[in-house]
């Protein structure tokens, strides 16, 4: 119970400074770029700290779950939470299916196929102009 309430004041926190930064965009935009590098910090810190594995790929899945949202939002006339949903899902089921096909690789290879995925993204992402516009 005691290692649990710096987590839930944390997470009073995190519901209550975006409501009441509402009218300072400046500060909004801090927040939301905080909890965003803090969430890819804590996904490195899972895969690199924990595994051992060296993953050069984050910048693919993150790119993938933003533009996911923005297609989302613009094309289906969806809310923003619905977009930031369906954009995690979506970044969440592409990971899974790269992390089936390379996680059993080690070292240099495994940061070879992410980073490799990486590209592969960007390159998707630079030319398929129907889908990004």
């Amino acid at each position: 119970m005691r290692r649990a309430l710096p987590y839930g004041a944390a997470a009073i926190v995190a519901v209550i400074l975006p409501l009441a930064l509402s009218n300072q965009p400046y500060w909004l935009d801090m927040l939301s770029l905080l909890g965003f590098w803090a969430a890819l910090a804590g996904s490195w810190n899972l895969l690199a700290g924990y595994t051992g594995q060296i993953s050069l790929g984050h910048a693919a899945f993150s790119g993938i779950g933003a533009y996911s949202v923005a297609i989302v939002v613009t094309r289906e006339t969806a809310n923003a939470v619905t977009g930031m949903v369906l954009g995690v899902l979506i970044a969440a089921v592409i990971a899974a299916i790269v992390g089936v096909l390379t996680l059993r690789l080690r070292g240099a290879y495994f940061a070879i196929a992410t980073i490799a995925f990486a590209q592969v993204a960007a390159i998707a992402a630079l030319h398929w102009k129907a889908m990004t516009n």
